[in-house]
């Protein structure tokens, strides 16, 4: 390829959870995989980061991932699923990934124009 640089997909596994790949937002075909013991260490993981923009779930346990899915803080959440965008929908997370919405009524809601004008007339 000519031109620009380019990373080919890849997967890491047993980084150490020290690592920036588990604290940053990485924009790219990258996947970091750890193995956990309980759903708490889990919900932990998923929530120690300074960014809360998506997650992904993948489980057989419909049910159970409904509940990590309110758990995780993250402005949108996937559950076996691709990471589809509705354009009905907001976009947009939480902590250093939480500046506005875009998309659906949420996001116009940027756009409109709020005016409030006070008067003082003297009299009681």
């Amino acid at each position: 390829m000519n031109g620009g640089y380019f990373v080919q997909p890849t997967i890491y596994y047993d980084v150490p959870q020290t690592h920036s790949m588990w604290s940053d937002e990485l924009f790219g075909p990258a996947l970091t995989i750890c193995t956990f013991q309980t759903a708490g260490e889990t919900l932990a993981l998923a929530g120690d980061s300074d960014y809360a923009l998506v997650a992904t779930i993948v489980s057989e346990d419909l049910i159970r991932a409904e509940r990590f899915a309110e758990a995780i803080d993250g402005g949108h959440v996937w559950i076996n699923t691709p990471q589809i965008i509705f354009p009905n929908t907001a976009w947009g997370g939480f902590k250093a990934s939480g500046n506005g919405r875009e998309l659906g009524p949420w996001g116009l809601s940027a756009y409109i124009g709020v005016k409030h004008i006070t008067t003082y007339t003297g009299r009681q």
